[in-house]
């Protein structure tokens, strides 16, 4: 999914240390991530995410308010019964194109640079 959505000049992270993540992070327009310590760094620094979170539990989340956080989800399921192959086949379905559609609902400066 991240080579689907990525773009010429933005910046994908993986294997760096948290100094490193959070000056990316700082510098970012959005930030699409999952439900992780990336997604609270990113709200923390102010920083617009789209979260892909694949099935939402029976249970309701009180967490950041939408303007802030955009989360992605596919099916509810009890938290019990979910199985990590169910939650794996969840996250897939989201898809880069619902990834794009909400980056666009934004509209931020990146939002015509994105092509589907």
């Amino acid at each position: 999914m991240i080579n689907d959505v990525r773009q010429p000049g933005q910046e994908v992270v993986a294997g760096a240390d948290l100094s490193d993540v959070r000056a990316v992070i700082e510098r970012a327009t959005i930030v699409v991530c999952n439900d992780s310590g990336l997604l609270h760094l990113a709200v923390w620094s102010g920083v617009p995410v789209i979260a892909i979170c694949g099935p939402r539990f029976a249970a309701r989340w009180t967490g950041y308010p939408e303007d802030r956080v955009v989360q992605l989800y596919y099916d509810r399921v009890p938290e019990a019964r979910e199985s990590s192959q169910y939650r794996a086949e969840c996250l897939s379905k989201i898809g880069v194109d619902r990834v794009i559609f909400e980056i666009k609902k934004l509209n931020l400066d990146i939002a015509p640079k994105i092509h589907t």
